[in-house]
């Protein structure tokens, strides 16, 4: 009896270890999909994207504002709060990203030091591309993506960075259509900008962000 527990004991463990890395391998699909969703054709702060090639930071970081502002829909109330708690586990556990980008555009992956020296030339104004090279504004920062326990609800947040005072953040939700393929919903209301008020701040506009600029505005320290 003791020997058909144990069997059957193993069997389950050898049967979850087989089911993890199928698990791990579709969240890593669901990742990219949304990753290369929001890299295709992103909005900067100066308006519609101009590179030519990306750089994009090659560790995650955390969303800016701090407090994701989304009004849900009450039909997705329960799903969201799962997405939020999947958010409060890891928000502050950076992740590597990997080169599985589906995206038309070139592009680099730059490590802690690379990005440090595209900020410290963009932030003095140094920065002017040699002959040949290909059109480079924006620095891309990504978060990590938070899910429902589902995985067909999906919050994360990017960020476009050119300098002191050119800079946009913003989280964003998605949702997983029928046909399996993830789709912006427009339930965040509010945006962060990058303004100079004595040193480089975000100019965190509070909801709801109008035609005209902001209604509400929270000064909070850059994270460059």
């Amino acid at each position: 009896m003791i020997y058909r527990w144990c069997a059957l004991f193993f069997a389950c463990v050898v049967a979850s270890a087989f089911q993890h890395p199928a698990v791990d391998a579709e969240r890593r699909a669901d990742v990219y999909a949304i990753y290369s969703r929001l890299l295709t054709n992103p909005e900067t702060s100066q308006g519609p994207d101009d590179n030519e090639i990306y750089f994009i930071a090659d560790t995650t970081v955390p969303g800016t504002p701090q407090d994701p502002c989304v009004r849900v829909p009450s039909e997705a109330a329960a799903r969201f709060a799962e997405v939020m708690a999947d958010c409060e586990q890891r928000k502050d556990t950076p992740a590597k990203l990997e080169r599985a980008f589906q995206i038309s555009k070139r592009y680099r992956l730059l490590n802690d030091a690379e990005v440090d020296q595209f900020a410290a030339a963009r932030g003095s104004g140094g920065y002017t591309p040699r002959p040949g090279e290909p059109k480079l504004i924006d620095l891309f920062r990504l978060s990590d993506v938070y899910f429902d326990r589902s995985r067909t609800l999906a919050l994360t947040a990017i960020s476009t960075w050119c300098g002191d005072l050119c800079a946009q953040f913003q989280w964003k939700v998605l949702e997983k259509n029928a046909d399996g393929h993830w789709q912006e919903r427009r339930w965040v209301t509010c945006a962060a900008m990058a303004e100079r008020r004595g040193a480089p701040q975000v100019l965190y506009c509070g909801s709801p962000v109008t035609a005209t600029g902001c209604v509400a505005r929270i000064w909070i320290p850059s994270p460059y």
